[in-house]
């Protein structure tokens, strides 16, 4: 099941008279990131050194292949467009045609630009161009950010100090907007120097401080969460209605994990409406000896509820379920043990900074980017979890089921020694420092970029390897290469620095079949650990989600016993069991459909027919059978 790209749509939201941004699913795929602690031109305690670390770790910005990021280059207006479009994450352009002369479809800008003139973030020049190539003033990245991020402010009959930004100058409402929001002081405390050229540092700076000014901009209610019986919720002294929508989170199941929390949320008349963040600060236990691993861990259960922001994991032995997460899901450094999540929908960025080695693991999720910054961590997807873009920072065990989707992984300066087990749909390799890659790992495509160097020690076969120019490697006697592809003039030799030994390893190059071509993931006592992935029964394919339709059918069951109960005992009104009983008809119904169609996607995907899946259609009724009373 391939997840194809795709980018959010949604601009920042905007709340009184500050704003906060809802981050989202970020397909714009970053090349050559590196770590700013990694950029040899970054000096210590720049103004940008930790913008460039943070935006970087997130795979918003990038550097290039000699170790640099060089902070003092210019950026051209399709470089700014396409940096906050990684940041803000924009859907992939609807429409086919263009709104400027100068921006064609097949441009690697195309689709940057393109979403975020969509979605109202930018706009061209009289004439109808878009100027992709201009180096932008500051004056224009003022007007790009607010409009971007939708910044407010009540700039009325106020000016800055800034003596060359003139009150009627077209710039001037976006600057007194950064400047209200503490984004800019300027270049003095009286020039704005609106006509400058912006730097590649500047545009750090400024990106990470419009991300700053959104954590500031609504107050973080810091206490114990106390859900009370009467559908209500009290968060630091005050108590907010609990709307059908946020029912699965502030639910008596989730109190202990929500004991101590950080919040931030959105209210209309006494009424939650959103989360717009979340941070967990209450540590579970680990499992005793005999019990199932995660055993003790706190859960949080969303039931099929969506946080519209953040969720940061900030403490030990934490489980995440059910819950669609709108910004990042940032596992911290202060969990050290055990993460795992199941039925998670990220549309931002999936940070992990926290894990050992055997903590985090991802069952039936969908995430877009996924930052693997924690050194030794073990990072496991199982199920049918799907990720678009896999950031490796640092030496790391990543293990996918055979079920899973990785559709791409960036092996990345300061990831010298990569364990990689299962299968990957491709790998690029842009570490231009000396590194291993281990394990017993299926890849359709490995890309080395330049100046690679690499020790592949993979047991198992590669279908397909690309190595750019002056890119090298050495191959393990377990290691099958189906394709080596070679720039042209560049013979193996040049490329492969044990070729002599490992020649028989290679079936072509170049499309030239190799006769002596021996499997060695074949061989008897090899090592190859079966060779490639094989095609799964269809037996094993129910299988896969027999479990998962048991625990659905489990919670639907649970669910209705607790809303019947609520009402019976008068804990809720009636036109309150009605509308939640209407919603968790619909969620589980929805939940249900899905969890068909990726069943029968998978059958069908494997040459077998959907009448194999006709077995759960009895799950249906059963599961969702007493809320269809709340339909009557």
């Amino acid at each position: 099941m391939k997840n194809k790209k795709k980018f959010q749509k949604k601009l920042a939201t905007t709340v009184a008279s500050a704003f906060f941004i809802t981050a989202a699913a970020t397909p714009f795929m970053s090349e050559n990131v590196q770590a700013a602690s990694k950029f040899k031109d970054i000096p210590s305690g720049a103004f940008y050194e930790k913008a460039v670390q943070h935006l970087s770790e997130k795979g918003v910005i990038g550097g290039y292949n000699d170790g640099t990021f060089k902070p003092n280059k210019a950026v051209t207006r399709a470089e700014a467009a396409k940096m906050l479009a990684y940041d803000l994450g924009l859907e992939a352009p609807t429409e086919t045609s263009t709104n400027f002369k100068d921006v064609k479809k097949g441009d690697w800008y195309y689709e940057p630009v393109m979403a975020l003139s969509q979605a109202g973030g930018i706009s061209g020049y009289e004439n109808g161009t878009f100027g992709p190539n201009k180096t932008i003033t500051r004056a224009e990245m003022s007007s790009m950010l607010v409009k971007a991020y939708g910044i407010q402010a009540n700039i009325e009959g106020e000016q800055t100090p800034f003596t060359d930004v003139p009150p009627t100058s077209w710039f001037a409402g976006a600057v007194q907007t950064l400047y209200k929001n503490n984004i800019t002081s300027g270049k003095s405390q009286t020039k704005f120097a609106p006509n400058d050229p912006v730097t590649r540092g500047e545009i750090a700076a400024f990106i990470q401080k419009v991300n700053e000014a959104k954590n500031n901009s609504d107050e973080t209610k810091k206490s114990t969460i106390e859900i009370n019986e009467d559908n209500t919720v009290t968060i630091a002294g005050t108590t907010y209605k609990i709307p059908a929508s946020l029912s699965g989170i502030f639910n008596k199941e989730n109190a202990k994990i929500l004991a101590n929390a950080e919040i931030k949320l959105e209210e209309n008349n006494g009424t939650i409406t959103k989360i717009t963040y979340l941070q967990l600060n209450t540590s579970g236990q680990p499992a005793t000896n005999g019990q199932q691993e995660f055993s003790n861990n706190l859960v949080l259960d969303g039931k099929g509820n969506t946080i519209a922001g953040t969720l940061k994991v900030n403490a030990n032995y934490i489980t995440i379920k059910n819950v669609t997460i709108e910004g990042d899901l940032e596992i911290t450094p202060n969990l050290a043990n055990d993460f795992y999540s199941e039925n998670i929908t990220v549309k931002g960025q999936t940070i992990v900074s926290g894990g050992d080695s055997n903590t985090v693991v991802f069952k039936n999720a969908k995430l877009g980017i996924v930052a693997v910054n924690k050194k030794g961590v073990r990072l496991e997807t199982k199920g049918k979890t799907s990720i678009n873009q896999l950031n490796i920072h640092t030496n790391a065990h990543i293990a996918a089921d055979e079920q899973s989707t990785i559709q791409k992984t960036i092996i990345q300066n300061g990831s010298n020694d990569v364990q990689l087990d299962g299968p990957f749909e491709m790998v690029e390799v842009q570490n231009n420092q000396a590194a291993t890659i281990k394990g017993n790992a299926f890849i359709k495509e490995l890309q080395l970029k330049q100046n690679a160097n690499l020790a592949l020690q993979i047991k198992n076969k590669i279908a397909l390897l690309k190595a750019e120019k002056g890119a090298k490697f050495s191959l393990g006697s377990d290691t099958a290469i189906g394709h080596l592809q070679l720039p042209y003039g560049i013979q193996a030799t040049d490329v492969i620095t044990n070729f002599n030994d490992r020649k028989n390893n290679i079936e072509k190059t170049n499309n030239e079949t190799n006769p002596e071509y021996k499997d060695p993931t074949l061989t008897p006592g090899g090592g190859g650990g079966g060779g490639a992935v094989g095609k799964p029964s269809a037996d094993s394919i129910l299988n896969s989600y027999k479990d998962d339709f048991e625990q659905l059918k489990n919670k639907a069951e649970t669910d209705f016993n607790n809303l019947l109960t609520d009402f019976v005992y008068n804990k809720i009104e009636f036109s309150e069991a009605l509308n939640q009983g209407k919603e968790k008809y619909k969620y589980y119904e929805s939940s249900f459909n899905n969890m068909y169609n990726e069943l029968v996607n998978d059958l069908k995907s494997n040459g077998y027919s959907e009448d194999h899946a006709k077995v759960v259609k009895d799950t249906f009724d059963s599961l969702v059978g007493p809320y269809s009373k709340f339909l009557e």
